[in-house]
């Protein structure tokens, strides 16, 4: 299996000049989406100032916000850790923003070395170290892309689940969807206008009540499942895949936005850290007894935690693996 680029690069338009907030203000969960866009769009824009000549954007009022993210992204750019040797701002050709989540990386800097042209995958991340994030790969929970394909999905664990997605749409007062048309829905950002999924998701974000509800329900269909992948690990999960992914992320280079000391920095990760074992165990956050994560051992003595949650409204929209290092 290869992990390589799905879609194209995203056009290119100035951000605006508020875009630049993201680099200093905290989201909220429901906002982290728009806040990350914002900030690749600004450091795609003063990337291509810097390294290629391109047109100074619009700063508005934030000259002096704007000031300091150029300052910390030039600071780094002079020391691009490509594969072969640290590269500066002077070799980069181009810079590419992908789109779309099919993508395993946000930018590819194109650098000129030796008289032949390279390209160096990038990941931006907020925050001090690849340690400190939430994540450092996001899995989502398709068929056959973290469980092996002939193991049932958690979408289907908790589409039949009693205290699931039924309970869900019955304190909704609704009709549970069709099967085919919740499979077309679930792993979308946004449900089908009209859909019941869609539906759901609207409740969700105007009802506080029934957000604990589906968080609950939520709960309970993950701790089972999670159960059930953890008792038959080693033919549970399509560990050739798994290990692919995590071993491709060692081929990347992530920049790192530290607000604190709104500086960047550069760090890679080893492939050695991320070789698993092949087992896996439930765990359970502090104060619960509802397990929403798999322990995954490496070989190296150490572990990855793999959350299980969903990305747009709990037990609604995009169920995904979300894996940590620890």
């Amino acid at each position: 299996m290869s992990i390589t680029p799905t879609s194209s690069a995203v056009a290119s338009a100035p951000p605006a000049p508020q875009a630049i907030n993201a680099f200093f203000s905290t989201a909220s969960r429901t906002a982290n989406g728009n806040a990350n866009d914002d900030r690749e769009a600004v450091v795609l824009q003063l990337a291509e100032e810097i390294c290629i000549g391109a047109p100074r954007a619009p700063r508005g009022h934030l000259t002096n916000a704007w000031g300091i993210v150029e300052t910390a992204l030039q600071n780094a750019l002079l020391q691009i850790p490509a594969p072969q040797g640290p590269v500066n701002n002077r070799a980069i050709t181009n810079v590419v923003r992908l789109g779309g989540r099919g993508n395993s990386h946000d930018f590819e800097f194109i650098y000129a070395r030796g008289g032949t042209s390279h390209t160096l995958a990038v990941e931006l991340k907020n925050g001090g170290t690849i340690q400190s994030q939430p994540q450092f790969l996001q899995v989502y929970a398709h068929p056959g892309k973290f469980t092996a394909p002939g193991f049932g999905t958690y979408s289907d664990a908790h589409f039949n689940h009693p205290q699931g997605l039924p309970a869900i749409v019955q304190a909704a007062g609704m009709a549970m969807p069709a099967r085919g048309a919740y499979d077309a829905n679930v792993y979308k950002t946004s449900a089908a206008p009209g859909s019941v999924l869609a539906e759901l998701k609207g409740l969700y974000k105007a009802d506080a009540e029934f957000r604990l509800l589906a968080t609950n329900a939520y709960r309970a269909s993950a701790h089972d499942y999670l159960n059930d992948v953890g008792a038959c690990a080693d033919t549970a999960i399509d560990w050739e895949s798994l290990q692919t992914r995590l071993t491709y992320q060692s081929t990347k280079a992530f920049l790192l936005w530290d607000a604190n000391t709104q500086t960047f920095a550069w760090q890679r990760l080893s492939a050695s850290p991320l070789v698993l074992t092949r087992s896996a165990s439930a765990s359970a956050p502090r104060g619960s007894t509802l397990n929403h994560t798999l322990i995954l051992p490496t070989t190296n003595g150490r572990a990855l935690h793999a959350l299980l949650r969903w990305k747009n409204g709990n037990g609604i929209l995009g169920p995904a693996w979300q894996i940590k290092l620890v």
